[in-house]
């Protein structure tokens, strides 16, 4: 089985006005992504549906499931965008942002909390208090006739180092062989992870291609196209936190090549590996080829 791995980390900015045309930024801090977060990212397109913000000031645990003290929650999305951070080549990373809109209340409050979550009873996909620019918890006092927006900002990194492994196939090849799983791109360039990554994107593979040479650099491509597969079966996942697994199959019937198989192109939600074989797989038109792979996410350190 080859392991593919990602990680995930994410932000909020908030901002407020009476204008809603001008509003200003008043916070930005990082999230804490809940345990539950963690597996409704790989189970459903809503994990970040709804903005909730609160009054507590009691800190953010990865068992948290709603905010403490709730106090109202939006699904009113202003924008969302993704696109990728290639500023720091240790630390790459590929983003989507969604702004929610709180309209006035008529009464004044104080958020002290924001999560984001799946449902209208308080879900949190994260927790986060808002904290000053030293880092301490504060408070965000918010007038009567004001609006609120929040943008949540999730990043997803791809690994920068190789992930190896040796596999023994069964049926007719039972030749054991190393791989290598290499994060791919365009040249140097990451944003094809973003390729497929809807809203809830969650961590599936959607294709598998082959090819006849050896994986390329880090974040580019193989080269020599033999064929695509197809999924095999439904996936699974392995609810074991903090790092969540899910397991998919792909069946290659299609691509007969005298240099055989030597390297994958592994693409999906967020997804965007390459895969190199120490020795090439052999195939005639009547074989075919099914490979197993688990992916892996969790929080970034």
């Amino acid at each position: 089985m080859i392991e593919l791995k990602n990680e995930l980390s994410g932000y909020f900015t908030v901002s407020k006005g009476t204008d809603p045309d001008n509003m200003v930024e008043v916070a930005s801090f990082p999230n804490l992504i809940t345990d539950a977060g963690l597996l409704m990212y790989g189970a459903s397109s809503d994990f970040i549906r709804y903005c909730n913000i609160g009054s507590s000031s009691t800190t953010p645990t990865v068992s948290d499931t709603t905010l403490i003290n709730r106090l109202y929650y939006s699904e009113s999305a202003l924008s969302e965008n993704t696109g990728a951070n290639n500023t720091n080549p240790n630390a790459r990373y590929v983003y989507r942002r969604r702004t929610m809109r709180f309209t006035p209340k008529g009464v004044p409050y104080t958020i002290a909390e924001v999560g984001f979550g799946w449902n209208t009873t308080g879900s949190v996909f994260n927790r986060a208090l808002v904290v000053d620019g030293g880092g301490s918890p504060t408070t965000i006092s918010v007038l009567d006739n004001e609006y609120i927006d929040i943008t949540y900002e999730l990043r997803l990194y791809p690994p920068t180092t190789d992930s190896t492994g040796t596999l023994t196939p069964t049926g007719k090849d039972v030749v054991p062989r190393n791989w290598t799983a290499r994060a791919a791109g365009d040249s140097g360039n990451i944003s094809y992870y973003v390729f497929g990554w809807s809203l809830g994107g969650g961590p599936g593979l959607q294709s598998l291609t082959a090819y006849r040479d050896n994986i390329g650099t880090l974040f580019s491509t193989p080269t020599g196209y033999v064929g695509s597969a197809n999924t095999a079966g439904s996936y699974t996942i392995n609810p074991v936190i903090p790092e969540i697994t899910y397991s998919r199959k792909f069946e290659l019937t299609e691509g007969n090549d005298a240099l055989g198989i030597k390297s994958l192109l592994a693409t999906g939600y967020g997804y965007y590996y390459q895969i190199g074989f120490d020795a090439p797989f052999m195939k005639t038109n009547t074989d075919e080829i099914t490979f197993t792979f688990k992916i892996s996410w969790g929080r970034r350190p």
